[in-house]
């Protein structure tokens, strides 16, 4: 799961990398994380380069996942993507 990814934050690679991601799929899923307020992107103008970091909002989106899943109430799609 992309939010478990970017809980220390990181960059577009770092993300991909760990999510196992290519460019187009890191597109299509990061934006609507990021309209919701799921994650947000911290932009550096100096090299043009974006960081990623899960909000609050996020953090608790994930542990309400978490405890829906002990419970079986959610798929089992592991959050270490």
């Amino acid at each position: 799961m992309l939010l478990a990814t970017t809980m220390d934050g990181g960059t577009k690679m770092k993300i991909m990398s760990k999510a196992h991601l290519n460019n187009n799929q890191m597109k299509r899923y990061i934006a609507p994380l990021v309209s919701q307020n799921l994650i947000k992107e911290k932009i550096y103008t100096t090299n043009q380069s974006s960081l990623y970091q899960t909000t609050e909002k996020g953090h608790k989106f994930l542990e309400t996942y978490r405890e829906g899943s002990l419970y079986g109430l959610t798929s089992s799609i592991p959050l270490s993507w």
